[in-house]
Formats: C-alpha cells, sequence, structure tokens
C-alpha cells in the first residue's frame, strides 16, 4: 500500500521509471490473487484502527 501511495504521487507527470514501477506492481498483485482474510461468521468481530499520521503538520504544536 506504502509504494502505490508514492506512486500516486507521479500521477500527473510519470516518467519511464515510474511506469516499470507500476508495472512491479501489478505483477506483484497478480501473483497475490487468492490470498485474503477469512473469519467465520459466527463471531463478534469488530475494527479498531489508531494512527499517528500528521496531515496538516498541527499535531505536537502549542497554538496560542
Amino acid at each position: 500500500m506504502h509504494v502505490v501511495g508514492i506512486a500516486g504521487r507521479f500521477q500527473a507527470n510519470p516518467k519511464e521509471a515510474h511506469l516499470q514501477e507500476i508495472k512491479r506492481i501489478f505483477k506483484y498483485l497478480q501473483g497475490t490473487q487468492n490470498y485474503g482474510l477469512w473469519y467465520p461468521r459466527d463471531i463478534d468481530l469488530r475494527l479498531h484502527a489508531y494512527t499517528n499520521e500528521n496531515w496538516a503538520g498541527k499535531l505536537g504544536r502549542k497554538h496560542g
């Protein structure tokens, strides 16, 4: 997922090297078609997600 995000930065003006990397991503994905996570239907599944991203550069700064 990380490499796809990096490749996405160059979608407006891709170079040949970027296109080669995209081909490598697709080649990798082709080999993972049967991968997945399977959960029984009768369990109580709760998803918890956490992040430490600093999207706007404001986290950790003192305001005022």
